[in-house]
């Protein structure tokens, strides 16, 4: 196991070649059980007897080789597969993307939302449904919506109050915070620019109970530029059982054609978020 450049086999019999955060791995006329190499550029066999070849990267070249198993990890996936589940009088649909996001509708709201795993774009929840007869087993879990991980092939309750998720790929003993992230508009036209004097976040603060502070503070990012490019109006931290508490970001200059784009993010500070009033008026 090396975290090196490269690594370079001839004439060898080994048991696992193994590279990680590099670049390249070589193997030429070797026995080799495993050849892996995460995540970097390729693998390359050549005149080789190989169990498996796998690269969490860009590419597998085998040459002359004998290769039980060629693995890049997840394979191309151009289908788009669709589910559906209730959750608080809300109905949801799903669309799995192939390999490239996770789009969840809410036709209740009529509301777009992006849900992913980690910090990529794509859900780990390749299938699911409500569960209808399962309250003995999920009353502990917060909902009877039971869902399958295309990773590891696990099952999940989906909990809606949970503050962390389990990491299906270090392990369900290490859960994670996940990132929530809402966007607003506020449109405006013509030449004159329009006053920005702060806003006011209003919702279910204080719910959480958590004594992190990462996961006590609620961020604004405003954008005017259509998304381009955001700024950071700074951070906000939330007491527990301070159910009262409204949250005021102040001075946030003007506002000009096409508008503002208001970014809330935070990974366990709110539970719902009602409104977010903007001061135009003094």
């Amino acid at each position: 196991m090396v975290a090196a450049a490269t690594i370079d086999v001839s004439q060898a019999f080994i048991l696992a070649t193994n590279q990680y955060n590099a670049q390249d791995l070589l193997a030429s006329q070797v026995f080799a059980l495993t050849a892996a190499i995460w995540p970097a550029d390729g693998v390359s066999v050549s005149q080789a007897h190989g169990l498996v070849a796998v690269a969490a990267a860009n590419t597998i070249t085998t040459s002359q080789a004998f290769v039980l198993a060629a693995s890049t990890g997840r394979v191309a996936d151009p289908n788009v597969r669709v589910w559906t589940y209730t959750l608080d009088g809300h109905d949801f649909v799903v669309f799995r993307l192939g390999n490239d996001e996770t789009l969840v509708y809410d036709i209740t709201t009529s509301q777009w939302s992006t849900f992913a795993s980690g910090s990529g774009a794509l859900w780990r929840a390749y299938n699911g449904t409500n569960w209808l007869g399962a309250d003995p087993i999920s009353a502990g879990y917060g909902s009877n919506i039971v869902v399958g991980d295309d990773g590891n092939g696990s099952l999940y309750f989906l909990d809606p109050d949970g503050d962390t998720d389990d990491d299906a790929i270090v392990g369900a003993d290490t859960p994670r915070p996940f990132d929530r992230v809402a966007i607003g508009q506020v449109v405006t036209h013509g030449y004159n620019a329009q006053r920005c004097f702060g806003v006011t976040l209003l919702g279910s603060i204080g719910e959480q109970v958590s004594d992190d502070t990462d996961l006590r503070s609620v961020n604004l990012s405003v954008s005017d530029d259509s998304g381009h490019s955001y700024t950071d109006c700074g951070d906000l931290t939330v007491d527990a059982e301070s159910y009262q508490t409204r949250l005021n970001w102040r001075s946030l200059g003007s506002v000009r054609y096409p508008g503002r784009l208001f970014k809330i993010s935070d990974s366990g500070a709110l539970k719902r978020i009602d409104s977010l009033d903007v001061q135009d008026e003094r």
